[in-house]
């Protein structure tokens, strides 16, 4: 999806970031393909119709909701529209993400011993985006109409299978909490520096807003009464700022390698 989008879907095409041109869509692909970029995460915003339907553009939500249709996206887009490595799909949808939030090994991988949390995908299906199907709090996309070629069988979660062909097959309550267990070593390498210096250590922030060895440290009980969860710090290293988003509450952070 790229800015064209906005002319078709108006308000509900906006978001934070907002989208890209054709071009930047593709260059981003390419980034994708080459391993450049580390993982995806969803920023899923499941604004109301009332919130989109205002007055004017400026005036509706900034966001779209997304996480029920984000891998879909990558199983058509990425593995079969443009031959995306099945490995590479798996590293950037899982594997990464669990090593840097600290939960590898329970999740993040296929072994003995792991949660067993799957999903089965049948790449020659296909899956028509409808309101109706969607598991939203608001029932609508902005890929509403669109088939997505690939289609999400089943989930399996802890070897319970939770979702199967359009039902979800267990209760709320079902989840459990999952504790971070950050070391290093289970970090990807632009990482590990930064956990080893500290800065990760449960309730503190690393700032680094002008040089490698400016650093400024907080406790998070300091920062509560000025900063709402989330907030987030640039650090710069190698002279290139990537981003921290800071969980106070869960102290988790996640981490992007694009240049700002």
């Amino acid at each position: 999806m790229d800015w064209t989008a906005l002319d078709r879907l108006g308000a509900y095409a906006k978001c934070k970031p907002p989208l890209r041109s054709p071009e930047s869509t593709k260059r981003l692909w390419e980034a994708v393909l080459a391993g450049k970029i580390d993982f995806i995460a969803a920023d899923h915003a499941p604004y109301s119709r009332a919130d989109k339907d205002t007055a004017t553009i400026w005036e509706a939500g900034w966001g779209m909701p997304g996480i029920q249709t984000m891998i879909p996206v990558l199983i058509s887009d990425g593995i079969l529209k443009r031959g995306w490595d099945l490995s590479a799909f798996v590293r950037f949808t899982s594997t990464q993400c669990a090593r840097v939030f600290g939960v590898y090994g329970p999740k993040g991988t296929i072994r003995v011993g792991a949660d067993g949390d799957l999903a089965v995908i049948d790449l020659n299906g296909s899956w028509t985006v409808r309101s109706e199907d969607l598991f939203y709090r608001e029932h609508w996309s902005a890929l509403e109409g669109e088939t997505l070629n690939g289609r999400i069988e089943q989930t399996i979660v802890r070897g319970r299978v939770v979702y199967d062909r359009g039902t979800i097959k267990v209760d709320p309550g079902f989840g459990q909490f999952v504790t971070p267990h950050r070391t290093s070593a289970t970090l990807p390498p632009q990482l590990a520096a930064v956990y080893s210096s500290g800065c990760w250590s449960p309730g503190a922030q690393c700032i680094e807003p002008r040089s490698p060895q400016r650093r400024v440290r907080r406790r998070a009980r300091d920062q509560m009464s000025t900063r709402p969860p989330g907030n987030s710090s640039t650090i710069r290293m190698n002279s290139t700022p990537k981003m921290i988003w800071w969980n106070w509450v869960n102290d988790t952070a996640s981490f992007s390698r694009t240049r700002m």
